[in-house]
């Protein structure tokens, strides 16, 4: 099912599930100048409602699905490709970062139940033609990532994965793994929820929202971890960040996804959940124009979102405030 959709500005807060029903009544104070339009295809499952991440590669798409139960075992990872929905993984609890690793052709799944907090690799995901279980490919000990939210693999080094820690109250931190030691070492503390993850093997932006407020802020900081700069602060919330191939960061807000420019700060809206479509945002996945989203709200769904390209959403931004600006005229005649 096919729809156009044309947000506008609209804040809604959300944080981690176990503040979900606090948090969607919160509202920040940063609002968005334009929203432009996109097309919205919803990627409806048979398996379960869409949890946590979601990845996009050859050819397919990887998400996690809950039952509905929030027990250990309600969670599994499944592929959608040509052939149809399958079931690659079983046994999780609490899906929350996905990444795929192509030298070790691998999905590495982070699970932050309270019974796992831990990390997986699930192998050969675009081959797979049955369910492995999570516990027999965990690839640390079970409490080794406390509230692991978001993963980004390291560019530089292979086997090395950098994770959040979404912990709140001054206890997150981003965190680097080495999968091949079994270690994991802190390289930014001091955070509260912290949210989103990339990195391009230079610098490390991440997202972090308060525990008190749900204001968040995306932040950069060099790799491995020294010189934090905040972006963009006083945001509804922040889940999940990825860096596009043309350098640009895109992140969730709540029900918002922002493209930002890294080096200048500059936001430019690319959906909005105005027009009724989202709730919060758990899962991004950035391929070019083509953006895949877990909404984790009250409705959960997995959507593929086409946008205009750049050019585009320049001319509709300018149409838009050109029509704002002939509005404004007429009511003051």
């Amino acid at each position: 099912m096919w729809r156009m959709g044309c947000g506008l500005p609209q804040v809604a807060g959300w944080t981690l599930a176990t503040f979900l029903a606090a948090a969607l009544g919160a509202r920040g104070g940063w609002v968005l100048p334009v929203s432009p339009g996109y097309a919205i295809q919803e990627l409806v499952l048979s398996s379960g409602s869409p949890t946590g991440d979601v990845v996009a590669v050859g050819g397919a798409v990887f998400v996690g699905v809950s039952d509905g139960s929030f027990l250990p075992g309600g969670n599994q990872v499944v592929r959608i490709d040509a052939s149809g929905e399958t079931v690659i993984a079983t046994g999780f609890e609490f899906i929350s970062g996905m990444a795929y690793d192509p030298v070790g052709d691998r999905l590495l799944v982070g699970d932050n139940g309270d019974s796992r907090d831990t990390l997986h690799a699930i192998p050969a995901p675009l081959s797979a033609t049955s369910a492995v279980d999570a516990a027999k490919v965990a690839l640390l000990p079970v409490g080794s990532t406390p509230a692991v939210s978001d993963l980004a693999l390291d560019p530089v080094v292979p086997g090395r994965v950098l994770w959040s820690n979404a912990q709140g109250s001054g206890a997150g931190s981003i965190q680097l793994a080495d999968l091949s030691a079994g270690s994991s070492s802190v390289l930014q503390s001091g955070l509260d929820f912290a949210g989103g993850l990339a990195t391009d093997g230079t610098t490390i932006w991440f997202g972090d929202t308060d525990s008190t407020t749900f204001a968040a802020r995306v932040s950069a900081v060099s790799y491995p971890g020294t010189g934090m700069a905040s972006l963009l602060a006083d945001l509804p919330a922040q889940f999940d960040l990825e860096l596009a191939a043309d350098g640009s960061l895109v992140v969730t807000a709540g029900d918002q996804i922002l493209r930002i420019d890294p080096v200048g700060g500059q936001v430019t809206p690319l959906a909005s959940g105005a027009a009724g479509s989202f709730s919060f945002f758990t899962g991004l996945f950035v391929d070019g124009q083509d953006l895949y989203v877990v909404d984790g709200g009250l409705s959960p769904g997995l959507f593929h979102l086409q946008l205009p390209e750049p050019e585009l959403l320049e001319l509709l931004g300018a149409a838009l405030l050109c029509l704002g600006g002939r509005r404004h005229r007429r009511d003051a005649v």
